[in-house]
């Protein structure tokens, strides 16, 4: 299949108004764009372009499938961001029915890539690998080189999630060598950006920064900031791992600075984070300080109550690590409030028994930040 008709694909897609689900990646269709910016395609020659998709053997009702297939695409995206994960899964299902009926092989993908992510974000790792697997196989059944690049990314993705490095690491390699193939400068930079990755939960930083150095070469090439602040907030923590925290803290400024290029709230909260324990590495408390009241205010502002306890739980430690107990102990009642709000017991708990400790002076010693 030529550029012109992979352009075309592509335009389908956003013509059909699918928006990609908060948190996910950015899956083939993303793919073709970035790879295609430039391409000298006109406007007036897109629907030429359509009617060469017209796959002899497919139904003679396909568009209108098609239609209903985007539909069910959209609104499962839709409950996803909502938070109702099982809602959008079931809505993705329906979507492969129709995707089969109309032998639309890169929607049947695409749906198969969100129901396995999603499983991944519940935990669910059979299923996500299952879902994950089944994608895999469509693009190879149908010889979409490029879909297996991101199909096994997301597959090492989700077997990495469950401590199997040595697969995870498998399926970076595979892709990362079928991206070499086809000279694709984003598979390349998730590749080895994933590499990376797989590298930092070993325990292997030296490897962990060279490849996240490497996969930094085909992100600056891609117009694709969201990308480049996940490989710059990877790298500020391999460097953090490997107990360099004045080469990480550079990385998470570049980091936040293209996660807010991209409004990707997603990466500003991890570059925050990681901004606030290097900075605290460093005993730099005015930074720290600042940089927690800079998430509180992207946590309140963005509507990400989570966030906010998060950052008001490690206010309280920094607090109690400096002996302003009086000041931790008012951090710590609204963070108790917050987590009986969002009904999260576990989170109200530990931080009422830190705050019962503080009033006794911390018998059993003070509580680490970073637990």
């Amino acid at each position: 299949m030529n550029k012109q008709i992979l352009f075309a694909i592509f335009t389908r897609a956003k013509r059909a108004g699918w928006q990609l689900p908060q948190g996910l990646l950015v899956l083939a269709a993303s793919a073709l764009a970035a790879s295609l910016t430039g391409l000298p395609v006109l406007a007036q020659n897109i629907d030429n372009l359509d009617s060469q998709l017209q796959v002899p053997g497919r139904p003679p009702n396909y568009e209108a499938l098609r239609r209903e297939g985007d539909q069910l695409i959209a609104q499962g995206n839709a409950a996803e961001q909502r938070g109702d994960y099982l809602k959008a899964i079931d809505l993705w299902r329906q979507a492969i029915v129709v995707f089969d009926r109309a032998d639309d092989w890169r929607g049947l993908g695409l749906a198969h890539d969100y129901i396995g992510l999603t499983y991944a974000r519940l935990e669910r790792w059979d299923e996500a690998e299952f879902a994950l697997r089944r994608r895999l196989a469509i693009a190879r059944d149908r010889g979409d080189r490029q879909g297996e690049v991101f199909g096994l990314n997301n597959l090492g993705t989700v077997l990495l999630r469950y401590d199997d490095t040595s697969g995870a690491t498998a399926s970076f390699q595979e892709a990362l060598a079928i991206a070499r193939a086809l000279e694709s400068i984003e598979g390349q930079g998730l590749s080895l950006s994933n590499l990376g990755l797989a590298a930092t939960q070993r325990g292997d930083y030296d490897l962990a920064i060279k490849r996240l150095s490497e996969a930094l070469v085909f992100r600056r090439r891609a117009p694709d900031p969201v990308a480049q602040a996940n490989t710059l907030n990877l790298l500020g923590a391999a460097y953090q791992a490997d107990g360099q925290p004045d080469e990480a803290i550079p990385e998470y400024r570049l980091a936040r600075w293209y996660a807010r290029e991209g409004r990707d709230l997603a990466g500003q909260f991890r570059a925050n984070r990681g901004l606030t324990t290097a900075y605290a590495e460093r005993q730099n408390w005015p930074l720290v300080f600042n940089t927690l009241e800079e998430w509180l205010e992207l946590a309140s502002e963005s509507n990400q109550p989570r966030q906010s306890l998060q950052a008001l739980t490690l206010s309280s430690r920094y607090l109690t690590r400096l002996g302003d107990w009086q000041q931790a102990s008012q951090v710590y009642q609204q963070a108790i409030i917050l987590a009986r709000q969002l009904r999260d017991s576990q989170a109200e708990a530990v931080l009422a028994n830190e705050l019962s400790q503080l009033v006794y002076g911390y018998p059993f010693g003070v509580p680490q930040p970073l637990q």
